[in-house]
């Protein structure tokens, strides 16, 4: 699921081609893990890593792996603990669940992009709303 574009079957060169630029992608994440393993390759700096190491400049299209390798174990640990300040309720997990995690499973584009990172807060922000209105 995570290598095969959702799309209408029998698109031909395009589509293989994006199947095997994700497979190469995501075979390369071990190896990028083991040599950044706690601190990760930096914010944005994966390309520049591979690219480094001689390895194709694919990203892999699923968010919670780009993150976990530009910010290592500590700091996606970082990441999840500041999640879980929010106090996810039925009602927002509703909403990551339909929302963000398509989004999150199949591109890297709210990791990669400032367009992405805009539409991520906004997401977060009525997140963080519906918090609100529910203390009231």
């Amino acid at each position: 699921f995570l290598v095969r574009p959702v799309s209408v079957p029998n698109q031909g060169v395009a589509e293989a081609q994006s199947v095997n630029e994700r497979v190469v992608a995501l075979q390369q994440v071990p190896s990028v893990f083991v040599h950044h393993l706690f601190f990760g390759t930096g914010q944005g700096a994966l390309v520049p890593v591979l690219i480094t190491a001689e390895m194709k400049p694919l990203l892999p299209h699923a968010l919670p792996v780009m993150a976990l390798l530009e910010l290592g174990l500590i700091g996606f640990a970082s990441l999840l603990l500041a999640l879980g300040l929010f106090q996810w309720g039925w009602r927002r997990l509703l909403i990551v669940g339909t929302v963000i995690w398509p989004l999150l499973l199949l591109d890297h584009y709210l990791w990669s992009y400032w367009s992405g990172h805009i539409l991520l807060a906004i997401i977060l922000l009525f997140i963080g709303l519906e918090r609100r209105q529910e203390i009231r």
